[in-house]
């Protein structure tokens, strides 16, 4: 009985050790597997004999280095793989796919047509991964059909991004995924999501197939010749259909990064290299192989009046107890000045105001206030380059859980309000992002815009914030085609107001300014590092009327970015990163956007205040016009106008705000009212406004000689 129970006991022993070993095994990575792969990659080297750009063959390969082949192709489409988690490996598409047909190499059939696939990726069919030879790293010069290792799960990234030519030289970079964890001792390389400066040198690899036993890799060290969102261009190195060789460099730390994988030649004298940093947002989105999660936001500026009274210091607290017992008070008039200079200071009602659409006395000061906080501008050309100190109007958001899927740059634009990506709440295949679930579809004809859920508010990450709602602009309005590639504006509300700086924005009176050839200041959001912002100098590549067009300039998934512009010393919103395709960057114009903005939240573009015209002399015209209109008297004081300045100083109401842009701004905008009357004026008329005004300058009777002559006038004709 006792040998049974010991053998039963030995056997669980030996399934639970197994289960054990596999559990980890299979599938997308999750949260921890990946947070392990970052931990551990990069510590395994591999050989770099060459010290130019002479080639030099690899006496050993490194472990997490092998190749792949379709069956009966007789090595047409072989390629190197690379190891990039415990189950996941890079290679070129070549290995299953032709290069100029579009057809599967496994039976030459046809592959379907990218209107069934949404997110622009192409899953490899079963059939396919059957006829898949994966050969374990090592099995050279005895490669057999027990080297081989099953693959689960392959997919063409990126595969609907690239046009027909592009893909005669490239094709696309390809994901295999395994059952089973393999090789976590051997290592792997991280990737290299930043980009690299042109005249970088980087250690370059190719691939000689002469047969299943008989291959060899080469090294050389190549300097960068140039750059674009997609590939880097080296001195031509490889041979004619030699793709998915690693292109790597060693860090300051001392890791190995994964940069790209060779391509092919673009011409006879360059060879191209697909970028990780073009793939790295899919590579996250399908296998869980992520950059690290953004760094948390910077604590609030000390400054901020809203977040001082959330910080229970003495000297605040203190300074609000006056207000409270004095108000109710009649006082004296003689004691108004002691009572009003302590409470002035703390009376702006802004860091309480409820949440909800700008009064037009907010959207007048918004005016008057925006734009006078700069953003650095480091770069003086098209090469980004990292801002060491971000704008406080400048923030990130994303949905919690989400490592960096969905994270978007995000601009303030009034005391309350943000403008974003929608990427941080909708996939883009139309999903929350916090749960998955698909968006419903809007009621009809009569819905516009897509309130999103406070479910979905309650998952946004938001510096800290408290968000009363987010609006998708114009959501119910997008095709298909364009929200794939673009996704919405988003404009995001706060519960409380904060006195930060924000830009002004661009209306559709500058559309004629922000045309081809300008040029105007990009950023886009770096997560690597904890700089989050990189700047660069574009010129506008093409017009539109709802978006700015540049040459391709983002990464994928990189959306809500600030194109901005410094007008008259007045920083400006000119439009808002919204991704692009393969060779042009889009952004969305923010003047195509003025009429939502002012229906949504009360964010209104402001109307140019005419200047009156100079007083003409009288002339003489042969021909003369109909006469003016008799001069209207001035309108009606503007309800939102202060009252005439009739009773001193010291009757100012208590809790009245002393703001002199804003009555600066109502001066304005009288005097506006009093130049209307002379907006129809003919200046070639026979009387000028001296006659109007009284200044005869003939010494006559002012309005009555206007009448008089008026009548002559009338009276001859």
């Amino acid at each position: 009985m006792k040998i049974h129970m010991v053998v039963l006991y030995l056997y669980l022993l030996i399934i639970g050790a197994n289960g054990e070993a596999k559990k980890k095994s299979g599938g997308r990575l999750t949260p921890e597997e990946n947070k392990q792969r970052l931990e551990t990659c990069g510590t395994t080297a591999i050989d770099t004999p060459s010290r130019d750009n002479k080639a030099m063959e690899l006496e050993k390969w490194p472990n997490w280095v092998s190749f792949a082949v379709t069956a009966d192709q007789r090595g047409a489409g072989a390629a190197l793989t690379t190891m990039i988690s415990p189950r996941h490996f890079l290679t070129s598409s070549q290995v299953v796919m032709d290069d100029s047909s579009y057809t599967w190499r496994y039976n030459s059939k046809r592959v379907g047509n990218c209107r069934q696939m949404p997110q622009g990726k192409l899953e490899v069919p079963k059939e396919a991964l059957e006829k898949l030879l994966f050969f374990k790293s090592g099995c050279l010069p005895n490669c057999n059909r027990q080297s081989l290792i099953p693959v689960t799960r392959a997919v063409i990234l990126k595969y609907c991004h690239i046009e027909p030519e592009m893909w005669w030289w490239s094709q696309a970079v390809m994901v295999i995924e395994i059952a089973e964890d393999i090789g976590v001792d051997g290592g792997f390389p991280c990737l290299a999501y930043g980009t690299q400066q042109n005249g970088t040198q980087l250690d370059v690899y190719s691939h000689l197939w002469k047969g299943r036993n008989n291959q060899s890799i080469f090294h050389r060290k190549l300097e960068l010749l140039n750059t674009d969102g997609m590939s880097y261009k080296f001195l031509r190195y490889n041979e004619d259909g030699e793709r998915g060789s690693p292109v790597m460099k060693q860090d300051q730390n001392g890791k190995w990064n994964l940069v790209g994988l060779g391509a092919q030649q673009i011409s006879d004298s360059e060879t191209g290299v697909l970028r990780m940093s073009w793939i790295g947002w899919q590579l996250c989105r399908e296998v869980g192989v992520c950059r690290d999660t953004p760094p948390p936001p910077p604590p609030p500026k000390p400054t901020d009046p809203p977040k001082v009274e959330t910080t229970t210091t003495p000297t605040t607290t203190m300074k609000a107890e006056p207000k409270k017992t004095e108000k109710p008070e009649p006082p004296p008039v003689k004691e108004v000045p002691i009572t009003v200079r302590p409470i002035t200071p703390a009376t702006k009602p802004k860091p309480t105001v409820a949440a909800g659409k700008l009064t037009k006395k907010e959207n007048l000061r918004r005016l008057l206030t925006c734009g006078k906080t700069p953003i650095e501008t480091p770069s003086g050309n098209n090469i980004s380059v990292e801002i060491t100190k971000r704008a406080d109007w400048a923030w990130g958001a994303r949905t919690k859980g989400q490592n960096d899927t969905g994270t978007a740059l995000t601009t303030m634009i009034s005391t309350r309000h943000f403008l974003t990506s929608s990427q941080v709440v909708i996939t883009d295949e139309k999903k929350w992002v916090w749960n998955s679930q698909k968006v419903e579809k809007c009621d009809g004809p009569g819905q516009v815009h897509l309130e999103v859920p406070k479910d979905a508010l309650g998952k946004l990450q938001f510096r800290g914030n408290l968000l009363s709602r987010a609006v998708i602009l114009d959501y119910c309005k997008m095709d298909e085609k364009m929200w794939n590639m673009a996704q919405g504006v988003m404009i995001v509300e706060l519960a409380k107001d904060v006195e930060d700086g924000f830009p002004c924005l661009a209306d559709t009176s500058t559309d004629g300014v922000y045309t081809k050839g300008k040029e105007l200041d990009v950023y886009t959001m770096f997560i690597k590092s904890d700089k989050l912002l990189r700047h660069r100098k574009l010129t506008l590549g093409g017009n539109h009327a709802n978006f700015l067009v540049f040459d391709r300039y983002h990464e994928d998934g990189d959306r809500g970015g600030q194109i901005m512009d410094n007008v008259n010393g007045r920083w400006t919103l000119v439009g808002l990163g919204a991704g692009g395709a393969s060779k042009k960057s889009a952004a969305f114009r923010i003047s195509s956007l003025q009429e939502q903005l002012c229906e949504v939240v009360g964010v209104c573009h402001s109307e140019p205040i005419p200047v009156p015209r100079p007083t003409i002399a009288a002339t003489t015209s042969k021909t003369p016009e109909a006469p003016p209109p008799l001069p209207t008297p001035p309108p009606e004081q503007s309800p939102e106008a202060p009252p005439p300045p009739v009773a001193p100083p010291a009757r100012r109401r208590e809790d009245e705000e002393t703001d002199e842009d804003y009555e600066m701004f109502l001066k304005r905008k009288k005097e506006k009212e009093e130049a209307e009357m002379y907006e129809n004026e003919d200046t070639d008329i026979l009387i000028s406004k001296d006659d109007i005004n009284g200044n005869d300058r003939c010494g006559g009777g002012g309005f009555e000689k206007w009448i008089i002559v008026l009548c002559l006038f009338v009276f001859f004709v």
